[in-house]
């Protein structure tokens, strides 16, 4: 999900903190949608933080938590009720949409939007239309929504969760997180997932199966990971940490350095590129391949016993381990490549 924000100027002097005797209301719902409903459930979220965890059931169940903040007790109680919901329990194309109508919530505060003199009000888009959103508290509505899923086995869920993290532990089947700012992570999972985040830290760990993670200018960890490997990112970084199964990395960052480790001998496919960011691999143990690499003004070193290398123009070198096999390219535009071996871990 790639978070567009508009900036509207305002003439107005610095606004002071909301009041420190606010009130606060909460207000709790529950789903439980039919068995088949584990063909696909997609989940539309503005603001707040959406947990997802393996559920018992053999349809989803999920579970939210409204919290809203005002200046008295009665105007947080109306906020809160004023969250609507709209749910479709239809099997493959069941959904639940977190509601925010205009006519009461015109305008809501959302930590960590830019405030200062030159910044009023952003614009977001959420469900096709764009939504009014401010960094100052008494200047827009307090409201979150936090949302519990319980996926069964072999699910596939969908989460579009604009402000907020997300985060699934133990998820089985063909998961995707969309996000804009927050941070979105997967731990102990199988099948395939696919993370997008607009500016916000991506990770896995403990995956097996497919990962496909992206990120416009936060960075991706991926640790552990019994996978294949697609990652992306604008600027930030990227760390993997992947374990002999792994048979597939693919690698794309404009400007964020690439680090690799872990035992690459399970390696069939390897596919690094990075714009100014430095490559270093460092491997336990590494497959039988030929590695192209193309760098436009950074060195190369290569620490690999019995590796042959061969120098080409600049600093472009090829690099055959194990009489070479399959094949792997690295490219950086200005950055530097390290190839070494590391002990094994005991």
């Amino acid at each position: 999900m790639k978070l567009t924000l508009s900036f509207v100027p305002l003439l107005a002097a610095l606004v002071l903190a909301a009041s420190a005797d606010a009130a606060t209301s909460t207000a709790a719902r529950d789903w439980q949608f039919k068995d088949d409903s584990v063909g696909g459930l997609a989940i539309d979220n503005l603001v707040g933080d959406v947990n997802i965890e393996r559920g018992t059931a053999a349809g989803f169940q999920v579970s939210v938590r409204v919290t809203a903040e005002a200046a008295s007790a009665q105007e947080a109680d109306r906020i809160a009720r004023a969250v609507e919901f709209s749910m479709r329990d239809a099997g493959s194309s069941s959904s639940l949409q977190v509601l925010l109508p205009e006519a009461k919530f015109p305008t809501i505060y959302i930590a960590g939007v830019p405030v200062g003199w030159w910044v009023g009000d952003a614009k977001t888009e959420y469900l096709g239309e764009k939504r009014r959103v401010t960094g100052y508290k008494d200047k827009g509505v307090q409201v979150r929504v936090d949302i519990l899923v319980r996926a069964p086995e072999d699910a596939r869920l969908v989460v579009r969760n604009l402000f907020g993290d997300a985060a699934a532990a133990g998820f089985s089947g063909e998961l995707r997180l969309d996000g804009g700012r927050g941070r979105l992570s997967s731990r102990d999972g199988s099948g395939k997932i696919e993370l997008d985040s607009g500016s916000g830290p991506v990770e896995v760990s403990g995956h097996s199966g497919v990962v496909e993670a992206d990120s416009g200018s936060g960075s991706v960890t991926i640790s552990d990971c019994r996978c294949r490997i697609n990652a992306n990112t604008g600027s930030g970084s990227v760390t993997a940490s992947i374990l002999p199964m792994t048979e597939h990395l693919v690698v794309d960052t404009g400007s964020g350095d690439v680090r690799v480790t872990g035992d690459l001998s399970g390696l069939k496919r390897l596919d690094v590129d990075t714009g100014s960011g430095g490559v270093q691999i460092e491997a336990a143990a590494w497959p039988a391949m030929e590695i192209a690499i193309d760098t436009g003004s950074g060195s190369v070193m290569v620490d690999v016993p019995g590796a042959e290398v061969t120098r080409h123009d600049g600093a472009d070198r090829t690099v055959r381990i194990a009489g070479g096999g399959a094949r792997g390219v690295i490219g950086t535009g200005s950055g530097s490549v390290r190839l070494r071996t590391t002990p094994a871990a005991d």
